[in-house]
């Protein structure tokens, strides 16, 4: 679900008779964002809190050395951006991307320094406790490993982290809960290990069968590590299921939808019709007759919108079953073609490709409705309404 590629197109009359040297374009990224910041946010380090069973007094003085440890990324991070941004305005200046061979240089170092960063923050962090806390370190290590292994999930709620969750809907936390919780701790720590083992051990595999044009090797490897992503995918699934069994009733629709949006991102991005509702509606010329005509308009959209993306779902989960690597798949075929994205190599009749076609022609109705409220003024107010610009994230699950 990490995987996003971006492609824009400048839509220009008589694109097409412009020579070539002067469509193409070409960006590098030269360091991650992750380097920058603390693999531990504010939120995950009061769980760890938690867990540890940490006093006020211990609490202040981890917070203290979580401040030191995160002004430390940020100062040096800094100084490392700038050093960038003057070798990327050079090169750009002259034209030339060799003259990034310092940039290069200078975020090796940098990766460096911050991994070395992190390390001495938990070192240090294990210092503060005491003889009893730092026998429930092990536990604090599982949430620690829960922080850094989920975002590596690439299928649907396979990167969700239900503790996480509960804490941002603000479910308070009955002995019930609090025991299921633990149980989902113990049983993902499980499945996450499984799969880090298996893909620090076949990722190397993977990569030479792939080059050596095996398939067959290529698939096998993939099929296995599936089934580990699968198992931690189906951990996510099941304790949702049961922790919404023991939430109350005012809590259990917004984790519900907060679980379902952070498990389909790819199909619940708004549309480009859903922002311009979203803008016709903040446009400050609206009479009350039209902003309550926009609210209706909406209100009904959302309805349908709901069983929509239900539908794109349960296409999502089945495209995901689907997109193995091989020569010889549909897919393979639908790259060579040009339909590269996200399932779009699909037979129109997969669910997923109906839901998308379902979903265009629904929009193009919301459109129309809004259209008709404004007035021609009003809608030239609103700029997302119309775009020159082409725009594709891949979402898609290749490779392992």
């Amino acid at each position: 679900m990490k995987r996003l590629l971006w492609i824009l197109t400048g839509v220009v009359a008589g694109l097409s008779s412009l020579a070539a040297g002067q469509m193409g374009s070409m960006s590098m990224g030269l360091v991650s964002a992750d380097s920058f910041r603390p693999d531990i946010s504010e939120r995950d380090l009061k769980i760890i809190s938690r867990v540890l069973e940490l006093p006020a007094d211990s609490q202040q003085a981890l917070q203290a050395l979580y401040d030191g440890y995160a002004g430390t990324l940020s100062s040096e991070g800094r100084a490392v951006k700038e050093f960038l941004a003057g070798e990327i305005e050079r090169a750009e200046a002259l034209q030339d991307s060799t003259l990034l061979s310092a940039a290069s240089a200078r975020v090796a170092k940098w990766n460096e320094r911050s991994e070395q960063v992190k390390k001495a923050f938990l070192e240090d962090l294990k210092s503060l406790l005491s003889q009893e806390e730092e026998a429930r370190w092990p536990l604090a290590e599982r949430e620690i490993r829960r922080f850094k292994l989920l975002p590596q999930g690439i299928l649907s709620g396979e990167d969700v982290d239900l503790v996480r969750l509960v804490d941002e809907v603000g479910v308070a936390e009955t002995p019930e809960l609090s025991a299921m919780l633990i149980r989902y701790r113990e049983e993902l720590d499980r499945s996450l290990l499984a799969r880090k083992a298996l893909l620090d051990e076949q990722k190397p595999a993977y990569e030479g069968a792939r080059k050596a044009g095996d398939v067959a090797r290529t698939l096998a490897i993939w099929e296995d590590v599936h089934k580990a992503r699968l198992s931690v995918q189906g951990v996510n699934d099941r304790y949702a299921r049961l922790l919404l069994g023991q939430m109350p009733d005012s809590a259990r629709e917004p984790f519900e939808q907060k679980y379902f949006a952070l498990c389909y991102r790819a199909v619940c991005k708004e549309t480009r019709a859903e922002t311009y509702l979203k803008d016709a509606l903040a446009l400050k010329s609206l009479s009350p007759e039209q902003r309550q005509q926009l609210v209706t308009i909406d209100q009904q959209y959302q309805k349908r919108r709901a069983t929509m993306l239900k539908g794109l779902a349960a296409g999502w989960r089945d495209y995901e079953e689907l997109a193995r690597p091989g020569s010889d798949s549909e897919r393979s075929e639908g790259v060579r073609s040009g339909k590269r994205y996200n399932g779009a190599w699909l037979p129109e009749s997969h669910p997923l490709v109906k839901g998308r076609k379902d979903r265009y022609e629904a929009d193009k109705e919301l459109r129309t409705q809004v259209d008709q409220v404004l007035s021609r003024e009003q809608r030239d107010e609103v700029p997302t309404r119309l775009t020159d610009v082409a725009r594709f994230e891949d979402w898609g699950v290749g490779g392992l």
